[in-house]
């Protein structure tokens, strides 16, 4: 998926699929998306029965706009 479930991790292991964000606004545009995917994941699985495809135990970012103080 990208990597976007993993846009906060630290370390040098993680493979990036796609270029470092130029700004926090393209960077907060990749988690809202990457939450949408999260969820929509969540609400199919929930109504059809099938597998959830999302690991949340890999997902490891903070939630959109949790770092912004106001």
């Amino acid at each position: 998926m990208l990597g976007l479930h993993r846009l906060d991790a630290e370390g040098s292991e993680i493979k990036r699929i796609l270029p470092i964000a130029k700004d926090w606004i393209e960077l907060e545009e990749r988690r809202r998306g990457f939450w949408i995917a999260f969820y929509v994941d969540r609400w199919a699985s929930s109504g059809t029965g099938w597998p959830m495809i999302i690991d949340e135990e890999e997902v490891s970012f903070q939630q959109c706009g949790s770092y912004i103080q106001g």
